[in-house]
């Protein structure tokens, strides 16, 4: 994949697309703001008081996604607030950005590279270039777990057991 950086600008091309560099910062959000009066409105809240209030609390505010499980109950969020969380992400470029880090696109370009560890999990990804660094990688990945386990047991046979401690003998590969 070639990246062609246009840094005066903040432009940068790849993937046969042009991309800008843009500084997203939530604070300069009027959700943000909203979030923040909230944040003193209810900062004398209990969390013992919203349970009081809601006997299915955590059936409410917890997540349940194949196995994935978050409980959001014990702290202090309400649907108000639980409201504005929602828009502030809804307002940002994280649903973009996610699309385009499991595209492969770049989404961190000061290494003007694609963030490729979501694609490791999935050998048969659309992007031939990507599916192909995908299976060298998880080769090489294989290739270092089994050198290390043939070392280790290595170790285990050869190396003396004195005193009820192993004696190793590290030898650095130059």
């Amino acid at each position: 994949m070639s990246v062609n950086v246009i840094p005066d600008l903040g432009l940068y091309f790849a993937n046969g697309h042009l991309h800008m560099n843009t500084v997203y910062s939530p604070s300069d959000t009027d959700a943000w703001r909203t979030l923040l009066e909230l944040a003193d409105k209810h900062s004398e809240d209990c969390i013992l008081d919203y349970f009081a209030r809601d006997s299915e609390r955590v059936e409410h505010y917890s997540i349940d996604l194949e196995g994935l499980y978050a409980d959001f109950s014990k702290h202090l969020v309400n649907d108000e607030i639980r409201s504005h969380l929602q828009q502030l992400a809804e307002n940002s470029p994280l649903f973009e950005r996610r699309d385009a880090m499991f595209a492969g696109e770049i989404v961190n370009n000061t290494e003007n590279r694609a963030a490729l560890h979501t694609a490791l999990r999935d050998p048969d990804f659309d992007n031939e270039d990507i599916a192909t660094r995908i299976v060298k990688q998880l080769q090489q990945m294989s290739s270092g777990v089994l050198e290390v386990q043939m070392t280790l047991q290595h170790i285990y046979r050869h190396c003396p057991i004195q005193n009820g401690t192993l004696q190793l003998v590290i030898i650095m590969k130059e």
